[in-house]
């Protein structure tokens, strides 16, 4: 719940004095009031997480999961002061992916995902990708070297303004949920 009040007070500031009613995901203007993020499009009844917006606020992308089923990151884009409905990102939807988050620049996303390095590899490791923006298309996958990548799990990749990539989560091989 607190994640969400942290979106929605984000999105008021972001949103409200440039958007109006029509290209705000296609739903009412929100108030003073907590109210939940846009009802029936991004907030579904699945189990929603991971939200980021694109620096120049025309990419949204967040995760949907399914505990033990699916994790896929979802993307909808702003065109001509539209917004898309959203869909599973084109880099998305065959493999477990998650937390995506965009340099400053807006100009690549990273994510988590169990997807394997090499051929052969297991699905069961988790690691640290990007994608690359060109030409308005997002680019193939392209995990981070081994100076991220571990045979521990991978997750929350955050990148500094000066390009810095920080994780702050690393979990052992058997899983153990703890921070190192």
């Amino acid at each position: 719940m607190k994640d969400a009040l942290v979106l929605l007070a984000f999105l008021v500031g972001h949103f409200s004095h440039s958007q109006t009613t029509s290209d705000y995901l296609k739903q009412k203007l929100p108030g003073n009031g907590p109210i939940t993020f846009a009802p029936g499009v991004v907030s579904n009844g699945f189990a929603n997480r991971d939200f980021t917006i694109s620096p120049a606020g025309d990419d949204i992308f967040y995760t949907i999961q399914q505990l033990n089923l699916v994790s896929v990151v979802m993307n909808s884009t702003k065109r001509n002061g539209k917004w898309s409905d959203p869909v599973i990102a084109t880099f998305s939807g065959v493999y477990n992916d998650l937390e995506a988050s965009f340099t400053s620049d807006g100009k690549r996303l990273f994510f988590s995902s169990n997807r394997p390095i090499n051929v052969g590899d297991s699905t069961e490791d988790y690691n640290i990708w990007y994608t690359e923006k060109k030409d308005g298309l997002w680019s193939e996958p392209i995990p981070l070297d081994s100076v991220v990548n571990s045979e521990k799990d991978e997750f929350y990749p955050s990148i500094a303004k000066t390009g810095t990539y920080i994780s702050l989560l690393k979990l052992k091989p058997e899983r153990a949920k703890r921070i190192l």
